[in-house]
């Protein structure tokens, strides 16, 4: 899970529950009313579930639920984590909620003193805000609503490393992961609607990226990096792209 939202927490011993202000999308597939706003170029309501869309009445989602145990022994530390919340809306005259949710789990294998394998899988039916770049703008859209009801969208993404520790706090880290969203029933529900339907399949489908960098401090209390990425973006439909980046980096710890 990143980017955490305001929550109240209780934590004993390896196990952290809860509750949280919910985030989260939802998208109009058939405008149960004409309130419902429709950006022209997606096709679908890309907005926060407790926030005004276009004429829309909001509704208060009610906290979400989350979860998280984590451990570790000399070889391995491990966590995973879970989190329940509420998709809803409200124009005034029509409404519909659902529940969402989501399971991670993460673990890293310290293989020797110098060299360790990680890894992490997320899965997400109604909960894809809480999956890293699932979507087009870092988080995917939770649901839809279609003929007034709420439809859920599934998720699921990966993420495997390893690290090599090259001693003076020198390292190379090698890393691969992916994110895909399902918009098979989607796809479904616009099946009579070209227009709609050729909006559902510009949705991104698939993100994956690969990175390597070298880290090394120079000399005490320096961090100095370079790392090169490789990401690749797919559509519903096929259409696809791609772009390499290099990045460097500068850090002095005080």
């Amino acid at each position: 899970m990143q980017d955490r939202e305001e929550q109240v927490r209780y934590t004993t011993g390896p196990l952290s529950v809860a509750l949280e202000d919910p985030r989260g999308s939802l998208g109009a597939v058939s405008a149960p009313t004409t309130q419902w706003v429709v950006d022209p170029d997606s096709g679908l309501v890309q907005e926060p579930v407790d926030a005004a869309v276009g004429d829309v009445e909001a509704k208060k989602s009610l906290p979400a639920l989350t979860a998280r145990f984590e451990d570790s022994n000399d070889m391995m530390s491990y966590s995973a984590a879970a989190v329940i919340k509420q998709l809803s809306y409200d124009t005034g005259t029509a409404d519909d909620s659902a529940i969402g949710f989501a399971a991670f789990a993460a673990a890293k294998f310290n293989v020797t003193d110098m060299l360790s394998i990680q890894g992490a899988v997320n899965y997400s039916d109604g909960a894809n805000t809480y999956v890293w770049r699932t979507g087009d703008n870092y988080y995917g859209t939770d649901g839809y609503v279609v003929n007034g009801d709420i439809e859920t969208i599934s998720s699921y993404s990966a993420t495997i490393g390893t690290s090599l520790s090259l001693g003076n706090g020198s390292s190379v880290n090698v890393g691969y992961g992916m994110a895909k969203m399902d918009w098979d029933d989607a796809e479904s529900d616009y099946a009579n609607s070209q227009s709609q339907l050729e909006a559902v399949r510009s949705q991104t489908e698939t993100n994956q990226k690969v990175h390597v960098n070298y880290m090394m401090t120079p000399v005490k209390n320096v961090m100095l990096g370079v790392e090169y990425q490789y990401l690749k973006t797919e559509e519903v439909n096929g259409d696809d792209g791609d772009a390499n980046r290099l990045m460097f980096a500068a850090q002095y710890n005080f």
